[in-house]
């Protein structure tokens, strides 16, 4: 079969006439042009987080962005901690935002989410952006205590913040680390935070947010995973001619993609590699410590009596190394009541793992037909994980910063884009990021 080949003329023409081809279908289009006049606002950099606006982690990337970038950078972040708060809301109920200038100057923390925040951040009419008179470039959510790999990003209320941000319209990025330690300021991945941020805001000319407020319903032409022109296009012989790594950079500037970095927590420029993935696959299983807690009344003492014989083979079995394979995390009778002992396989006293019931999930039953309550705590740290090729699961488990790029809408949403597109979005440089990026980046480790 003879190869078609185009000049680049061509493919401009081809692509007009599919985008303007007469159809029966609702063609959805632009309602700007790809350059916007905003109004008169100073530029701003927004940051949040979802472990509240007192992290260190936060408010040393909040110093580092307005030394680095000369840019006012807006902090709103809830007043506590708010991890895995995913994307909710906080509904019919008074959040009050108050200024924190202890914590650095345009500091405010919100009684709510981190989704909260950015909503009372870029709301087109009353938000807080609007009353300082302020235009976003873009938005930041992190840098987030433990990191937010795989399916984490369904629950992260760090990506939750970044995610809202891009639906207002704003280009936006996650960060976290895998470091867990509350205490710390988090300086590599501060750093690399920071580093991210320039080459995103190259990638924006470092101009505010083109598409805020929001004032489309989708991005015509091709590129998008519902629009008929995309599927015709990309069954063509030449289809090689579309430029994806300018639909990513236009969808990156809309805030329908956003990224979502990943830092070890021992990783360094000098000897560390960086990474362009896709999610990993990763589920959690045996998550929670159950436990009974203390009666003061002689039938919670009877109770306690008639559970011990059943419990006391799970109570007192070895720790666990977490291998699934019914090891358990041990327990304790003490004054404090009748510890319920987790396993970290699946709590089965003779470990096969074929899913019978056991003395701890006879306990519970036990528990809660005689009408006692039963606690649960979830541990949050028994992932398991599967090996896939350049996904951020396996790169962080290498050492490597993981950079993925996401798509802002939730699957099947017309504003998503083809496949064909968030393939190319896998696509590194030589120095390890996101190739679409490239073009516009700065070298990550000279930050």
């Amino acid at each position: 079969m003879r190869r078609i080949f185009m000049s680049k003329s061509s493919a401009s023409i081809l692509l007009r006439q599919h985008r303007d081809r007469p159809c029966s279908h609702f063609t959805l289009t632009r309602s700007r042009s790809s350059i916007v006049a905003v109004r008169a606002a100073e530029p701003c950099v927004v940051l949040s987080n979802d472990d509240g606006v007192e992290s260190p982690a936060l408010q040393s990337l909040a110093a580092k962005l307005r030394q680095d970038t000369g840019q006012r950078v807006l902090v709103i972040a809830p007043a506590r901690n708010k991890s895995a708060a995913s994307m909710g809301l906080t509904l019919r109920n008074d959040m009050e935002l108050r200024v924190r200038p202890d914590l650095g100057p345009d500091t405010y923390a919100l009684a709510g989410t981190p989704t909260d925040c950015m909503m009372v951040a870029l709301d087109a009419t009353k938000g807080l952006l609007r009353a300082l008179d302020l235009h976003p470039i873009i938005a930041l959510s992190g840098p987030n205590y433990g990191p937010n790999m795989g399916t984490d990003v369904l629950l992260s209320g760090t990506v939750g913040a970044a995610r809202t941000a891009g639906l207002y319209g704003v280009p936006s990025l996650a960060s976290s680390s895998t470091s867990t330690d509350k205490c710390s300021s988090l300086d590599n991945a501060v750093g690399a935070t920071l580093a991210l941020t320039k080459v995103a805001m190259a990638a924006l000319g470092d101009r505010p947010a083109r598409n805020w407020p929001r004032d489309h319903v989708v991005v015509g032409g091709i590129g998008r995973r519902h629009v008929a022109a995309t599927c015709e296009y990309e069954s063509l012989p030449h289809n090689w001619v579309m430029d994806v790594e300018q639909v990513l950079v236009d969808a990156f500037q809309d805030g329908d993609l956003f990224l979502n970095l990943n830092v070890p927590a021992d990783w360094q420029p000098a000897r560390g590699r960086v990474q362009t993935t896709g999610l990993g696959l990763m589920f959690y299983r045996d998550s929670y410590v159950v436990s009974v807690p203390e009666r003061s009344s002689p039938a919670a003492e009877t109770m306690a009596g008639q559970l011990q014989p059943a419990l006391v083979a799970a109570i007192e079995m070895p720790n666990g190394n977490g291998n699934g394979n019914g090891d358990s995390n041990g327990g304790a009778l003490s004054s404090r009541g009748v510890e319920l002992a987790n396993g970290s396989g699946n709590g089965k006293i003779n470990g096969n793992g074929n899913g019978t019931r056991t003395d701890v999930i006879q306990g519970i039953a036990e528990a809660l037909a005689a009408g006692y309550p039963v606690v649960y705590n979830n541990a949050y740290d028994t992932r398991r994980i599967m090996q896939i090729d350049r996904s951020d699961v396996m790169a962080l488990q290498a050492g490597h910063v993981s950079i993925s790029t996401l798509q802002t809408w939730p699957e099947g949403h017309t504003l998503c884009l083809s496949d064909r597109v968030m393939s190319r979005a896998l696509l590194s440089g030589h120095d390890g990021m996101p190739a679409w990026l490239q073009a516009r980046r700065e070298q990550f480790q000279q930050v």
